[in-house]
């Protein structure tokens, strides 16, 4: 019960970084030169992506409890439709831009 509460207090603050404060050098692989996109939309819609996901992840020990081992499995499908839809953002953008 305490570790997804922790999880989703950091990503929370993860967010906060990146949409509020624009920090997006915290993002692996960020590279301020190679990246022709927006990067004030790029920070906040990873930072939008991330308070989503920490709010599903506080939530998912009492979705758990109601829905059983299918909560895990929506949990996964959505984290992986947010980051691809941020790969798929960045990459358009990126192509529009060269």
């Amino acid at each position: 019960m305490m570790i997804p509460i922790l999880l989703g207090f950091f990503l929370l603050i993860t967010g906060y970084l990146l949409g509020g404060l624009k920090k997006l050098s915290i993002i692996p692989g960020y590279k301020e030169e190679y990246f022709h996109a927006d990067k004030e939309m790029f920070g906040v819609l990873s930072g939008a992506a991330l308070f989503f996901v920490a709010l599903l992840t506080f939530t998912l020990p009492y979705a758990y409890q109601t829905f059983g081992m299918s909560a895990y499995v929506l949990y996964g499908v959505i984290v992986v439709l947010c980051i691809g839809g941020i790969i798929g953002y960045v990459r358009t953008i990126q192509k529009m831009n060269m």
